[in-house]
């Protein structure tokens, strides 16, 4: 988790498939956050009775905003990739064939760029 959060260079994450708890908490530390059209996310911690993990109970405010974290975190419904887009969750949804020419096309710009650190530093 460590590795993720400080990592100080750009992170591309592209989601196919079920992201559950950890898969979805973990995109709130991604810059760009690609779903083909099956992603299905839910942080389900309420009907586990377990405490949100990799600090997102800030993390996912921050990211979209208190009402609607509330809601994603305390009901711990399921959500579409259609919704987590217009929730601001992730930066476009893709057809699931396009998902990773997609995300590595994304990469490939930024490595292009080459700039020498990409995100301030953390002190």
């Amino acid at each position: 988790m460590n590795a993720l959060a400080d990592f100080d260079k750009p992170l591309v994450a592209a989601v196919q498939g079920a992201a559950i708890g950890g898969g979805t908490t973990m995109l709130t530390h991604c810059d760009f956050v690609y779903a083909g059209e099956s992603a299905k996310f839910q942080m389900p911690f309420i009907k586990l009775a377990v405490v949100p993990e990799f600090g997102s109970s800030w993390s996912v405010p921050e990211r979209i905003g208190h009402i609607r974290a509330a809601e994603l975190i305390l009901l711990g419904l399921p959500f579409d990739a259609k919704r987590a887009a217009d929730l601001g969750f992730v930066t476009q949804v893709v057809s699931d064939q396009k998902l990773l020419p997609t995300a590595t096309e994304t990469a490939r710009t930024l490595q292009r760029s080459r700039p020498a650190r990409c995100k301030p530093a953390r002190g």
